[in-house]
């Protein structure tokens, strides 16, 4: 079988269908694939409009400063929307989903995140997915994060190069669950751990 790409007079992708060796039918036994095909908006390049493949569409909407306000999926006539709210930074702030279910992303002045929760319409708190985000002052590298459940999660560095040392999940109030300690070779070159132990405690 053969994957084929397509591309419009931008050379932008328009096109993915598939067929047998050679461009021939396809092998006996397989089920043909539908075409998945790419809408651009007809004055502003590049903007993707609309994808659709063999289970539906999916549409794009923009604001004017164009960024991705709303995905709509649209399978057997039935539309689901996911709507996004942005912040002067460029920041998406709220994510509305098809259900209704409202989920926000906090962040401090430098636009860190700090915290994700679930929301209503007027901004009252159902429930956090993440709080108590902690970064190191100077690096701004993530030291801490409180998970939905509490659990938390510790980061340490190496003082020089900044690179992870160790992590810690922790069942609030202080019972370890794991830990992790990374060891790194001595080359300058290597960001990668050369080694590392792991340790885990019974829940």
């Amino acid at each position: 079988m053969e994957t084929h790409w397509e591309y419009d007079g931008r050379n932008q992708l328009s096109r993915i269908f598939y067929t047998g060796a050679n461009g021939g039918a396809l092998p006996s036994g397989v089920i043909a694939t539908a075409d998945v095909t790419y809408t651009y908006h007809s004055t502003i390049p590049s903007r993707l409009i609309q994808v659709s493949d063999g289970l539906g569409t999916e549409s794009y909407g923009y604001d004017t400063l164009g960024r991705v306000t709303s995905l709509t999926r649209t399978m057997e006539n039935v539309s689901y929307v996911t709507q996004y709210v942005w912040d002067e930074a460029n920041q998406v702030v709220e994510t509305i989903y098809p259900s209704g279910r409202r989920v926000k992303a906090f962040r401090d002045t430098i636009g860190r995140l700090t915290g994700v929760k679930r929301t209503n319409s007027s901004g009252g708190v159902i429930n956090t997915y993440v709080s108590n985000v902690v970064y190191q002052a100077g690096t701004g590298l993530l030291s801490q994060v409180v998970l939905g459940n509490t659990t938390r999660e510790e980061y340490t560095y190496s003082s020089q190069r900044l690179q992870l040392t160790n992590k810690k999940v922790i069942k609030a109030p202080n019972t370890l669950l794991f830990e992790a300690s990374y060891n790194y070779q001595s080359e300058a070159a290597s960001s990668e751990p050369s080694s590392y132990v792991l340790g885990i405690s019974g829940r």
